[in-house]
């Protein structure tokens, strides 16, 4: 049996874009906190290749049964980061994306952003 392929496990994070208001946008109001917005997919990966090489069904590659759920993406975050403060502009937002996988069959992606909220002038 081969473990060609497979991520014994993998924690990782790289910072992400997105374009948001800046200090001036804010017309000067000063940060009054940070908040931060959270938005995650999780799968899972179950490798049935080597089950079926066992049998030599020929032309009959099976990969695996894959799964996934969860809505990770910047719209997510922000909205998540946004219900903390409801009617107040965010601004200098930053995101970063957290991976943590585990023998190539759990994983989970997040976007997590941090941003500023202007405090009224």
């Amino acid at each position: 049996m081969s473990l060609a392929g497979v991520t014994v496990y993998q924690s990782s994070e790289g910072p992400l874009a997105y374009e948001s208001p800046a200090g001036r946008d804010a017309r000067r109001a000063l940060p009054a906190r940070r908040v931060q917005g959270r938005a995650c997919q999780s799968g899972v990966q179950l490798p049935l290749g080597f089950v079926f090489s066992l049998w030599d069904i020929e032309g009959g590659a099976v990969a695996g049964l894959n799964a996934a759920w969860g809505e990770g993406g910047f719209r997510a975050a922000m909205a998540s980061a946004q219900a903390q403060a409801p009617d107040a502009l965010l601004y200098d937002v930053r995101a970063d994306l957290k991976i943590v996988s585990v023998l190539s069959v759990w994983h989970r992606q997040c976007v997590v952003v941090t941003a500023s909220v202007a405090a009224p002038p």
